[in-house]
């Protein structure tokens, strides 16, 4: 484990250009194209099994059962029972052959998502806006019905990303995926939740999609780092957020000193959370986010927040952020870019409609 974000596996692996991250993804969904049969083979296709139970496990991860489960409350976090944890090293490629099969048709089911810009929907659909917004619902779902900090989920999301640069939104299922990042978060994290705690509320929030059995789930897990590379540590904006407002309350800044409201600091750290639906934590270094969310807040909104101050007061606190940025090591332009990015995230939210979102995902499942 790296504590230094310069000489950590995050910034040597994990951090993309534009136009490589793009190439990976156009590389990923040709793969994808190729691979697509011409008929249905069997049932991992589908998001529910219709009926019949499949006892091979290189088609089960993309399947479901719709027998009824009751959610087991005798389970805790810190179950220490291994048993239900404890798979082979074969569910790397059962998760493998486990992929969804669809055709091109397909595509067709999202024709009523717009992307950011609506010009209309690509082939790759982890790019469009909508989607990436419903999958970080998911996310945030799930680990508020486990109690689950914000730092976990914030690792989980990252996983989702990385994930999706390597296989298409096609390939697994979508709430098996997040429920295993999820899962994964929470080891690594060291907030560890029992294997089956976490299968049973994924099931009970999604009963459709997610089988009662939490080896699929473990089997998903082997796959998910093997696709990862087993490189899992994760380096986070809010520590940069925080050094950063206390190097802005430095007394060394003499009268430049920039002291925050709270309620512009939990602003701040509102925007870091939702930053993770976008491309940003594979595109640049957690303390250039921090600080372009810091900008969002102070300069965009500090009228809005600090609407009981006098103008001049306002108009000095801007400027005083703003010969901070000008004196420190940050990139103007990376930090331009970051801004454009999460206004034009907020701008496509307001047409977020999360039943098409989750038709469109259901398309995909019910491909048979």
């Amino acid at each position: 484990m790296s504590a230094n974000y310069w000489t950590s596996t995050q910034h040597s692996h994990w951090i993309f250009t534009r136009q490589s991250l793009q190439q990976a993804r156009q590389e990923t969904e040709s793969h994808n194209t190729r691979s697509r049969p011409n008929k249905n083979t069997n049932s991992a296709s589908s998001g529910r099994e219709r009926g019949s139970t499949d006892n091979n496990n290189l088609n089960s991860l993309s399947t479901s059962h719709d027998d009824s489960i009751a959610f087991d409350t005798s389970d805790t976090s810190n179950n220490n029972n291994n048993n239900d944890d404890s798979t082979n090293l074969k569910g790397a490629n059962n998760a493998k052959n486990g992929r969804l099969n669809n055709n091109e048709d397909s595509l067709d089911s999202f024709s009523k998502i717009s992307t950011g810009n609506d010009k209309g929907l690509g082939t790759n659909l982890i790019e469009n806006r909508h989607i990436r917004i419903y999958l970080h619902h998911l996310v945030l779902t799930l680990g508020q019905h486990l109690s689950i900090r914000q730092r976990v989920l914030a690792t989980a999301q990252t996983y989702l990303l990385r994930l999706y640069t390597r296989i298409s939104l096609y390939e697994l299922n979508p709430y098996l995926v997040v429920t295993t990042c999820v899962y994964l978060a929470c080891k690594i994290e060291e907030s560890p939740q029992h294997v089956r705690t976490i299968t049973n509320e994924a099931r009970n929030l999604w009963p459709d999609y997610i089988t009662h059995d939490p080896t699929k789930v473990a089997e998903c897990e082997f796959y998910l780092i093997e696709e990862l590379e087993t490189y899992l540590i994760v380096h986070h904006p809010y520590r940069s957020l925080l050094q950063i407002i206390k190097n802005l309350e430095s007394p060394v800044l003499g009268e430049f000193v920039v002291v925050l409201l709270p309620e512009e600091i939990q602003i701040a750290w509102s925007i870091i959370n939702d930053s993770y639906i976008t491309d940003l934590h594979l595109l640049f270094s957690p303390h250039v986010i921090a600080i372009s969310c810091l900008y969002i807040t102070v300069i965009l909104k500090s009228y809005l927040i600090r609407v009981h101050q006098p103008p001049d007061s306002i108009k000095t606190v801007i400027q005083n952020f703003i010969k901070f940025i000008g004196e420190s090591n940050f990139s103007l332009e990376c930090i331009i870019e970051c801004v454009q990015e999460m206004l034009s995230l907020y701008s496509s939210w307001e047409t977020y409609e999360e039943s098409v979102c989750k038709s469109a995902i259901e398309q995909i499942l019910l491909q048979g």
